[in-house]
């Protein structure tokens, strides 16, 4: 210490930006204090086969009727991230009527359910490793997961002693009555028994690519009318827009002030498709440039005129 200096008082008080300046995440504990002792006493989830967030709920009963049918045992505790589809009220009431516990993570700490996060990296990896070594498109994505959730689940762990998943799950050792082919020319799976793998050579996918390809370039929208009015389809998408004006009166002639600077207008195309993907219609509208007004001159006097049914 430096003798002669003052003596200066500590306020007793938190400096904000001392607590800004330091402020980090606190770590987690290396093992969980919640782990499960028998089977289905504490479920980790995150991911499904599902298209939709919306099915989440859906998939969910069909699991919990499944997996307690064939171990024996009910569900005691499910651990999620906070999701909307983990969180909404109907997951919520169905949680409670069945006694099910929901352990959920903070916001923005994927951490805390670290069991779930760890597999899916797992998951992935494999997944990535299998399409990238063969050269698969991505079209097999899911397949590629499913397999290798296959084979995870057939592979020793040191989660269960002299075991593997499969087998601590169902009692019995895993086994193979047959194999799942894909035919690359008739696009069909089919289930196989007899079979021999040449593991060193891969399928030549240079020409469906290309034509993958042309097919997403016919089916992508224009950028500007140009590009739109050398294609027939689009040329009548904007013929039934234009019809569609007309028959409604949407707007009238009218002769241009030299004050008044005019707004411009554009077309927008859209290709509408269903849930198959295919394509179901050819959308064109014809809107105004609205974002050249200016708020408190000509900012009210553009509106929609009409709003179809599908819009809704």
């Amino acid at each position: 210490m430096v003798k002669g200096l003052p003596t200066i008082d500590q306020p007793d008080q938190l400096c904000e930006g001392c607590l800004i300046g330091k402020q980090h995440r606190h770590s987690l504990a290396k093992e969980s204090i919640s782990r499960a002792r028998v089977s289905l006493e504490l479920i980790h989830t995150d991911v499904y086969f599902i298209k939709q967030k919306s099915k989440v709920f859906s998939t969910f009963k069909r699991f919990k009727a499944l997996v307690e049918k064939q171990s024996g045992y009910q569900m005691k505790a499910l651990r999620s991230d906070r999701g909307g589809e983990f969180i909404s009220k109907e997951f919520k009431a169905f949680c409670q009527e069945n006694g099910i516990r929901r352990p959920l993570t903070i916001l923005y700490s994927p951490q805390q359910n670290r069991v779930v996060e760890r597999k899916n990296r797992l998951i992935v990896n494999m997944t990535r490793s299998m399409l990238k070594s063969k050269n698969l498109p991505k079209e097999f994505w899911a397949e590629a997961v499913d397999c290798a959730v296959y084979l995870s689940n057939r592979c020793p762990t040191r989660s269960v002693w002299n075991q593997t998943p499969q087998d601590a799950w169902s009692g019995y050792k895993p086994s193979s009555k047959g194999y799942k082919l894909y035919n690359p020319v008739d696009k069909k799976i089919k289930i196989n028994q007899d079979m021999i793998f040449d593991e060193k050579s891969s399928w030549d996918w240079t020409d469906r690519d290309k034509e993958h390809m042309l097919c997403l370039f016919v089916n992508t929208e224009p950028i500007d009318f140009d590009e739109a009015s050398r294609s027939e389809k689009w040329r009548k998408a904007m013929n039934e827009e234009i019809n569609a004006i007309e028959k409604n009166d949407i707007w009238e002639l009218t002769t241009h002030q030299s004050d008044k600077k005019p707004i411009g207008v554009k077309w927008v195309y859209k290709v509408r498709k269903n849930s198959k993907s295919e394509v179901e219609r050819y959308k064109a509208r014809l809107v105004v440039k609205g974002y050249k007004q200016r708020a408190g001159v000509d900012y009210d006097e553009v509106f929609t005129p009409v709003t179809g049914l599908e819009m809704i």
